[in-house]
């Protein structure tokens, strides 16, 4: 259409090198001979991209991406100085995705987390999954006097509803979760799914 081939243009060509940045090494694209292939990603000014297809998101300038190739893996980073989505912001995310012999690891860390009232400092979240398991680990500790944290472990395991009658168990692993000073210790537990 006639508005497509006016606003591309605009948003993308004229943008380009704004938009991805304007310095790329070839160098980095294969670190290791091994690699199949890598892919680094640094932002610049994405504002007039998300104004377009998102106006309630932000990302900052200098946010990187890679994604490595390997013989059998795959490795992704990112790094974001803010992620925001209206209200919603993260601070600092530093992330990695890793694929390896049949399982993915993620981590996830931030300085800061706030969604809507809730807000949490010093965030870590790992996750570890294979084809019937998701080990997820999260924590926070503000420092900012309020005597909030939490570190919160669950297992999460895919069942066959036809043989085990449910669909999804849930392990609580020892936990802990503390608001305003006061502590509550999660004992183990299993919840299930039907």
């Amino acid at each position: 259409t006639k508005f497509v081939s006016r606003v591309m243009p605009l948003i993308v060509e004229d943008n380009l090198e704004q938009l991805l940045g304007r310095t790329h090494d070839r160098s980095e694209d294969f670190p290791h001979p091994e690699d199949y292939g890598s892919l680094r990603l640094r932002t610049q000014e994405l504002k007039p991209l998300f104004d377009f297809f998102l106006p309630e998101f932000y990302l900052s300038r200098e946010t990187t991406v890679g994604i490595n190739l390997l013989n059998d893996e795959v490795q992704s980073t990112l790094s974001s100085e803010l992620a925001a989505y209206g209200n919603n912001i993260i601070r600092n995310l530093q992330g990695r995705f890793v694929t390896e012999h049949g399982r993915i690891l993620a981590d996830f860390d931030a300085d800061k987390v706030q969604a809507g009232s809730f807000n949490a400092e010093n965030v870590r979240l790992d996750a570890l999954s294979d084809s019937v398991t998701v080990d997820l680990q999260a924590s926070f500790h503000n420092e900012d006097g309020s005597g909030h944290r939490a570190n919160l472990h669950t297992l999460f395991t895919f069942l066959d509803k036809e043989t085990d009658g449910y669909r999804l168990r849930a392990d609580i692993l020892p936990s802990e979760l503390a608001v305003a000073g006061n502590v509550w210790e999660l004992l183990p537990a299993t919840v299930l799914y039907r």
